[in-house]
């Protein structure tokens, strides 16, 4: 597989993949860069479908699931991020509930999880997840460490397609009303921890150490921990299906 990074550096076939990222799918003419040549465009959008990252259907094109997989490591902005990531997963709990969002966006959607964010080098831990908390959904909750989570994804060819350490946050307070989302984002709801926990257990990418954290939550334990693990996951089913 090519490196990602060779592509976001060309404007074009950046903004094809972006646009194919955030869209599912998109036509021809609404990929296109205002004043970019034609032919120049149409080369580099069958450089990709050559390569297999991008294919066409009768009046559009989308992302094959080795394309997904080509663009797992870049952001919405056209940002880049090795596999090797840090990112909090933050948990908000509110008597027997836990506060989840449905994940619409690659690589896992139908996903229901916590509210994540990327560590910002740099950042205190706890200071950045509550100030992370707050932008998110608008309520202010002192976030606390209570472990670590490595969590790598590999495909049943054993070919690795993620790889996080995540640290564990969670908050049983907090003061202010928690914003709605739109629903065409990620759609925030309160679960019960069975339900959660079930949620979990069929989510791609997660693992059983994944599960055993909302079992450690629901029990009240926060005991400090540093779980790694392993989980398989197709990446064909990582994407929102086009038809």
């Amino acid at each position: 597989m090519a490196d990602a990074q060779d592509f976001i550096k060309n404007p074009i076939k950046n903004n094809i993949l972006k646009m194919l990222m955030i869209n599912k799918r998109q036509k021809y003419s609404e990929m296109m860069l205002e004043e970019t040549d034609n032919v120049l465009f149409n080369y580099h959008l069958q450089h990709l479908v050559k390569l297999g990252y991008v294919q066409k259907h009768d009046n559009y094109y989308s992302l094959t699931p080795e394309g997904v997989q080509l663009t797992a490591n870049i952001t919405e902005g056209g940002l880049y991020f090795p596999k090797f990531i840090n990112a909090y997963k933050m948990y908000l709990v509110q008597d027997d509930k836990v506060l989840l969002q449905y994940c619409n966006h690659r690589p896992w959607f139908g996903n229901t999880e916590p509210l994540t964010s990327k560590v910002l080098y740099g950042t205190a831990t706890e200071a950045r997840a509550t100030v992370r908390m707050q932008e998110k959904i608008g309520v202010k909750a002192d976030m606390k460490w209570i472990g670590t989570l490595r969590t790598r994804v590999l495909t049943p060819e054993q070919e690795l397609l993620d790889d996080a350490f995540h640290m564990i946050m969670y908050a049983d307070k907090y003061e202010g009303e928690v914003k709605k989302l739109d629903d065409s984002k990620h759609p925030l709801t309160w679960y019960s921890f069975d339900e959660a926990i079930e949620f979990e257990t069929n989510n791609k990418g997660a693992g059983e150490k994944s599960v055993e954290i909302l079992k450690r939550l629901k029990e009240c334990n926060y005991t400090p921990f540093l779980f790694d693990e392993v989980a398989i996951t197709k990446a064909e089913n990582c994407f929102r299906k086009t038809d």
